[in-house]
C-alpha cells in the first residue's frame, strides 16, 4: 500500500500518549496517583512508572533526533540537486537571446551531441557560445583562469606556483598581440561567440550551478547559494586559451630542460647524443612513394640522406651550450618543470608528461586513398590523443547555414574547444581535416649573462642591457595580493624567477 504523508490521526495512537500523562501526574493539577493525601494502594510501582516514562523521553528525542536528520539530509540533498541541475543545458523549448539577429534551432541528437542551424555566420557563432557555455562553463571558467595565472583567486595560495610560472611566461600578452593582428573577419567571430557566452552569463546570473557556488563560498568571491558573479568572456580570453594549448602541444620546452639538465650533469652535449640521440634523419617519416627527394619519399633506412642532422647545423634541438651550470640552476629547472606540468594536470590536459616529453602518447593520422576503400572516396582516421577527461577537452558538435552561401558557407561539424568558435577538427560536406603533433621545436630556452656591475641589467653581444621590468599582482583568495616583478630580456622573460631561491640571481 503507498504511503503517505499528514497530518497525525486521531485513533488510539494519540489517545496512548495522553492516557500516559494523566496516569503519571494524575491530571491538570499535577499530582501523583495517590492523591494529596497519601500513596493509594499500587503506588509501589511509581519508581517504574519514572524510568519507563524516562524510556519513552529517551525514545521520544531520539525519534525527533532522527527526523531532523533526514529532515537536513533530505533539504541538502535537495539543495544540491537544484545546484547541480542548474548546470544542466535547455534542451527543449525556446530561449529568448538577445544577440541574435534572427532564429537559431538547437537540436541534440541520441548521443546528446548540439547541432546548430543559423541564417547568418554571426548567429551560428553566437549560438555556439551560448551552447558551450550552457554545459561548460565551469570548465571554461578555469581555463581562463590558468591562461592568464588567475588560479590563486579560486583556488588560494596552493596554486600561486602555477600563477607565477604562467606570469612569467606571458600568456595573456601574448594572446594581447594576437588580438590585435586578427583580421576583421576573424575578429567578428570570436566576438560573436563571446557575445554568446555572455548572453548565456547574463541569463543564468545569480542562479549559477554547484561548482560556482563552492568556489564562491570558500574563495569568499560571494554570491552564496546562486554562485559568485561572473566576468564578462571576451574574445581575449578565446585568445589566451590557445596559448594554452599550444604550450601542451609544443612540447620540447620540457625536452630542452630535460637536455640541460643531462648536459650540466655529463659535462659534454656530446655524451647526451650519445644517451639520447635525436631522430636519425635517415630513417623515412612517410611511406617510400611520391617525388623523389620530398620528405622521406623513395628512402629506406639505409639511404644516404643528412647524416644526424642534429649535429650538421645549428643544435635546434637543445639551447645554446651553457658556459656555466650548476646544481641549484638544475634544481631550478626541474621547479620550473614541475609547476608546467601541474597546470596541464589542473585544466583537465596531459599533465603526466615525463620531463624529457618521451611520454608516448602518440598522435597520429591516417588516409587511405580511395582507390584502397569500397566506397571509393578517400578515408581519414585521426587520433590526436590529447588524453582522457572528465570534462573532456573536446566537445562535439555541428554548425550549418541554412543557406550554404559567400557570406554563410559553413556546413560543418566536429569537435571543438569550450571557450573557442568554430570546429577543429571535424569535415563538411566536401572534406575531412585532422591534426596530429610532429614534436615541432617551437620553443627555445637561451643562457642570459648578467651583468654583475650592475644587477639590473644583463650581458648582450658585449653590451650591458637593461631588464625590462613588467609588475604583476596575483589575487590570492583567503590570503593577501602577492606582487610579482617579471624580467625580461630581448628573448623573453627570466624564468628562473619563479623559484625564489633565484631570486636574486
Amino acid at each position: 500500500m503507498p504511503s503517505s504523508v499528514g497530518p497525525p490521526p486521531t485513533g488510539s495512537g494519540r489517545c496512548s500518549l495522553a492516557d500516559e500523562i494523566d496516569a503519571t501526574h494524575g491530571g491538570p493539577g499535577g499530582h501523583t496517583a495517590g492523591g494529596a493525601n497519601g500513596p493509594r494502594a499500587g503506588s509501589v510501582v511509581e519508581k517504574g512508572s519514572t524510568v519507563s516514562r524516562l524510556v519513552s523521553l529517551v525514545k521520544r528525542v531520539g525519534w525527533i533526533v532522527v527526523i531532523a536528520l533526514v529532515v537536513v539530509a533530505t533539504a541538502g540533498g535537495s539543495l544540491i540537486a537544484v545546484l547541480t541541475a542548474r548546470g544542466l543545458p535547455t534542451t527543449h523549448g525556446t530561449l529568448a537571446i538577445a544577440g541574435l539577429d534572427d532564429a537559431v534551432r538547437v537540436t541534440r541528437d541520441a548521443n546528446g551531441i548540439a547541432w546548430i542551424e543559423a541564417d547568418s555566420a554571426h548567429d551560428l557563432f553566437l549560438a555556439q557560445g551560448y551552447v558551450h557555455a550552457q554545459e561548460r562553463m565551469w570548465q571554461m571558467e578555469v581555463w581562463r583562469h590558468i591562461s592568464s595565472g588567475r588560479l590563486s583567486e579560486l583556488f588560494g595560495s596552493s596554486t600561486l606556483t602555477e600563477d607565477r610560472f604562467i606570469r612569467t611566461l606571458g600568456w595573456r600578452q601574448a594572446a594581447e598581440r594576437d588580438l590585435a593582428a586578427l583580421s576583421p573577419d576573424a575578429r567578428a567571430v570570436v566576438d560573436a561567440y563571446a557575445a554568446g557566452v555572455n548572453d548565456w552569463i547574463a541569463d543564468h546570473d545569480g542562479s549559477l550551478s554547484l561548482p560556482f557556488v563552492v568556489a564562491g563560498l570558500k574563495a569568499g568571491l560571494g554570491g552564496g547559494i546562486g554562485g559568485y558573479r561572473l566576468e564578462p568572456w571576451g574574445a581575449l580570453d578565446t585568445l589566451a586559451w590557445q596559448k594554452v594549448q599550444g604550450w601542451q602541444l609544443g612540447g620540447n620546452f620540457d625536452t630542452e630542460v630535460f637536455r640541460m639538465l643531462a648536459d650540466a650533469k655529463l659535462g659534454d652535449p656530446g655524451r647526451t647524443d650519445e644517451l639520447f640521440p635525436p631522430y636519425d634523419a635517415r630513417m623515412p617519416v612517410i611511406t617510400p612513394s611520391g617525388l623523389e627527394g620530398s620528405g622521406g619519399a623513395g628512402s629506406t633506412a639505409a639511404g644516404p640522406l643528412i647524416v644526424n642532422a642534429a649535429r650538421a647545423g645549428p643544435m635546434a634541438a637543445r639551447p645554446p651550450a651553457l658556459r656555466s651550470t650548476t646544481l641549484g640552476d638544475a634544481a631550478a629547472w626541474r621547479d620550473v618543470a614541475a609547476a608546467s606540468s601541474s597546470l596541464l594536470e589542473i585544466a583537465g590536459l596531459d599533465g603526466a608528461d615525463g620531463i624529457a616529453g618521451d611520454h608516448q602518447v602518440g598522435s597520429n593520422n591516417w588516409v587511405i586513398g580511395p582507390s584502397k576503400t569500397t566506397t571509393k572516396t578517400a578515408l581519414l582516421a585521426n587520433d590526436p590523443h590529447l588524453g582522457i577527461g572528465m570534462p573532456s577537452v573536446w566537445y562535439m558538435n555541428g554548425l550549418r547555414c541554412r543557406a550554404v552561401s559567400p557570406d554563410c558557407p559553413f556546413d560543418v561539424a566536429g569537435v571543438s574547444f569550450p571557450g573557442v568558435p568554430g570546429v577543429v577538427l571535424g569535415h563538411n560536406a566536401k572534406i575531412a581535416w585532422g591534426a596530429t603533433n610532429a614534436d615541432p621545436d617551437v620553443e627555445d630556452l637561451f643562457t642570459i649573462e648578467p651583468d654583475l656591475t650592475n644587477p639590473g641589467n644583463y650581458l648582450l653581444a658585449g653590451q650591458s642591457i637593461p631588464f625590462e621590468i613588467r609588475h604583476e599582482t596575483i589575487e590570492v583568495a583567503g590570503g593577501p595580493d602577492v606582487q610579482l616583478d617579471v624580467r625580461t630580456t630581448r628573448d623573453g622573460p627570466i624564468l628562473n624567477d619563479v623559484d625564489s631561491r633565484l631570486k636574486d640571481a
